[in-house]
């Protein structure tokens, strides 16, 4: 689990804000979405739940309230009520890309990829520019060992969005898993370009390499990965 960030300064006044303003129109669901949105923004996300229900009383034809509780209880991993928001959302408002994708994120975290697969095609095909939908639906492929597609989806995200390391990093797992060294290898270095300090594309590199016969460029990626992670005992092993 993620460790809690502290909260910034200010926090405390905006919340105290919108609480004081709670208390002058009690009956205003937008109040409770903001606040709870502070809440969840700080990773207090009991009280951000709390704040998204009440909305949700206010006002239970309003698709974004259930979104934003969703979005709270997908942050607390606890994706079967984080996917019963985001359906009853899509039932009010099937026309936002943005809803399908979340709950498709939940279905391939509740590892139910198929679910996760036609809600990421519905994102796409509501909004075709949404990268992240499709690299989405990549990973849920590539869970399936569904292993051209998954290729064809993180190609595509990174079409749409070149600037993103893991994309490349993700590709780069498929091809390694096809044993399409060379191609792996190009990935991981694209990502290593994007994302320098991230020392498990170097150990993935090197893995690459090492497969190929290319020992002493391996043992260059091992030992990167050693000073950038090193507690790290499975890096030793390799660099021996």
């Amino acid at each position: 689990m993620a460790k809690r960030k502290t909260k910034k300064p200010g926090c405390n006044k905006t919340i105290a804000d919108y609480t004081e303003a709670i208390r002058l129109d009690p009956a205003n669901a937008q109040l409770y979405v903001l606040r709870g949105h502070e809440y969840h923004r700080h990773n207090d996300y009991d009280k951000a739940i709390a704040d998204f229900t009440e909305a949700i009383r206010l006002e239970p034809a309003n698709a974004f309230n259930y979104y934003s509780r969703g979005e709270a209880y997908h942050s607390q991993d606890d994706f079967e009520k984080a996917i019963a928001d985001f359906t009853e959302c899509i039932k009010l408002d099937s026309t936002d890309a943005d809803y399908f994708h979340w709950r498709g994120t939940s279905y391939l975290l509740y590892d139910e990829y198929d679910n996760a697969i036609a809600d990421f095609t519905e994102a796409v095909r509501l909004d075709p520019g949404l990268a992240h939908a499709f690299f989405c639906r990549g990973d849920a492929y590539h869970s399936k060992d569904e292993c051209e597609k998954a290729i064809a989806d993180f190609t595509e995200a990174i079409r749409l969005d070149p600037a993103v390391a893991f994309y490349y990093a993700h590709r780069g797992n498929v091809y390694m898993f096809n044993e399409e060294y060379g191609k792996a290898i190009a990935d991981f270095t694209e990502a290593i370009k994007l994302d320098p300090d991230n020392y498990d594309y170097f150990y993935k590199r090197g893995d690459m390499y090492n497969l190929s016969n290319e020992h002493d460029k391996a043992l260059d990626d091992y030992f990167e990965a050693v000073r950038l992670d090193p507690d790290n005992f499975d890096y030793y092993n390799h660099g021996e």
